[in-house]
């Protein structure tokens, strides 16, 4: 990072392009659409909710629309795996281990796909493309 409001660089970054980071799928769309020429990457549902509401654009590549079934049929090659890990194992009926189950049932995979338009990589045609390189 170099630059705390995504438009200057701090004094003496090495450089030449202003990096920033905000803590927040939606700071970060803010942040990208207040800049001019501005470049990010966020989950997919929140983007395509800021692109509906004429906020930003949402790029494509090699002429495909970032979606979920592009993304899982490789046609559009940018997509990412989200991780959850932990210290160590978590006792068994700790707040930890009841969140890591509940991501992992039927409710929350669905919850997890219709509200984010993520899909749970036991869903993908390879699921293989998930685990850790």
């Amino acid at each position: 990072m170099n630059s705390r409001n995504c438009e200057d660089r701090l004094p003496d970054a090495p450089a030449t392009v202003v990096r920033c980071e905000r803590s927040s799928t939606t700071e970060a769309i803010n942040a990208v659409s207040d800049v001019d020429g501005a470049i990010g990457y966020a989950e997919a549902g929140t983007a395509r909710t800021a692109q509906e509401g004429g906020r930003l654009s949402l790029v494509r590549i090699d002429g495909q629309e970032p979606t979920t079934d592009g993304a899982n049929d490789g046609a559009y090659p940018f997509w990412e795996t989200e991780y959850a890990y932990t210290y160590d194992e978590p006792r068994p009926h700790s707040l930890t281990a009841s969140f890591l189950r509940y991501l992992t049932t039927q409710v929350g995979s669905d919850i997890i796909r219709e509200q984010r338009s993520h899909v749970p990589c036991a869903n993908l045609d390879e699921p293989l493309q998930c685990r850790p390189s």
